[in-house]
């Protein structure tokens, strides 16, 4: 009886650390409030789309800005097909202030939203800017990167691709689709630019730390 009692135990701590493994890739769920005054739950937004991207990112953080245009050109491409951004912003009581006119100034179309006590920053182990998590519609985080830098977005638009199950030929039409609507990435660039250039005396993040 012993080694069929073993054989049990060996199978038992299996599962049980599969189990574990799949629940620490699962995604905390957060309400949070949004420069726009509303309130946004993660498990809402993403029973509306197929994949959740989840961008942490500070108004004073040169990598942040130089990111974002790529997020809004990923996000107005891949919006028709179900993709869902939330912008969350890290600035605490120091740079909150700056936050809204900066958003405004932008105008992008996924909401940001205030996350100044740094709960959900904790909840997801996130320590700096910027910092990308795609998650499923079933909560499940499917993948993570930490910092940018220049050519990082076409990891993460391979990863959105994926995570929204397209094939080659509607990537395509997509593509050509958003080209053809003269999004508005070039002028989020131009801003984004700008801003960054105003805002050199005051950028305290310049990491752009990968992992």
């Amino acid at each position: 009886m012993k080694p069929l009692r073993w054989t049990l135990w060996v199978s038992l701590s299996a599962v049980l650390l599969a189990a574990a493994s799949y629940a620490a890739e699962r995604a905390a769920n957060f309400r949070l409030t949004g420069v726009d005054g509303k309130t946004y739950e993660l498990k809402q937004v993403a029973s509306k789309g197929k994949a959740v991207l989840l961008n942490f990112w500070e108004v004073n953080c040169k990598p942040c800005k130089q990111e974002m245009p790529q997020i809004q050109r990923i996000y107005e491409t891949y919006q028709p097909a179900g993709l869902r951004v939330l912008v969350i912003s890290r600035d605490t009581s120091l740079t909150l202030s700056r936050v809204k006119p900066f958003v405004a100034s932008q105008k992008w179309d996924f909401p940001v939203l205030l996350d100044p006590e740094l709960k959900v920053s904790k909840d997801y182990h996130v320590k700096f800017s910027p910092v990308n998590i795609l998650i499923s519609a079933k909560g499940e985080i499917l993948y993570r990167h930490n910092g940018y830098k220049p050519g990082n977005e076409d990891e993460l638009e391979r990863a959105v691709v994926k995570a929204l199950k397209l094939t080659s030929d509607e990537v395509t039409k997509l593509k050509v689709a958003y080209e053809k609507s003269e999004p508005t990435l070039e002028p989020a660039k131009a801003k984004s630019e700008e801003a960054a250039s105003a805002d050199d005396g005051g950028d305290t993040n310049d990491s752009g730390a990968e992992s």
